[in-house]
């Protein structure tokens, strides 16, 4: 079970470095010239992550609560948290990488503080075995499994 923490720690790194990567490109492409200034953008990048940063938690905190009434193996309740964080995980990207589009075609750095804004909250939803722990209110023999 430790290994598969492990597998997922390891998306999650790579969920992260993507969006960074992205932002690198997206600065490089922005320095060297404007494409467009719409001006609309301003409005919606902050709607898109505001509310996928809220249905992303909602989504995970109401399927795991739901989920962790059940008696289920561990394995079980491990591929419902995989599942969930994935869930979670792509709600948050989508707003950081819409702000670094925004950033290509306005070529403002707002976005970029607003993806940097993104990329924090993404970062605190790295995958841990405390808070599955915790979320699935283990036994201790289950968690003696994890560890």
């Amino acid at each position: 079970m430790k290994e598969q923490f492990r597998n997922l720690q390891i998306i999650f790194l790579g969920l992260l470095l993507g969006q960074l990567a992205f932002a690198v490109v997206a600065n490089y492409v922005m320095i060297n010239g404007v494409i467009s200034d719409t001006g609309t953008l301003i409005y919606l990048v902050p709607a898109v992550m505001i509310g996928g940063t809220v249905a992303g938690f909602y989504i995970f905190n109401a399927n795991l609560k739901k989920f962790a009434a059940s008696e289920s193996t561990l394995e079980a309740k491990f591929v419902e948290y995989r599942k969930n964080l994935f869930v979670r995980w792509a709600m948050l990207e989508i707003g950081s990488l819409l702000a670094i589009i925004a950033a290509i075609i306005e070529a403002k750095s707002v976005y970029f503080a607003l993806f940097g804004l993104g990329l924090l909250v993404f970062s605190t939803t790295r995958p841990d075995i405390l808070d599955f722990s915790k979320r699935f209110e283990l036994k201790l023999a289950d968690e003696q499994k994890l560890k």
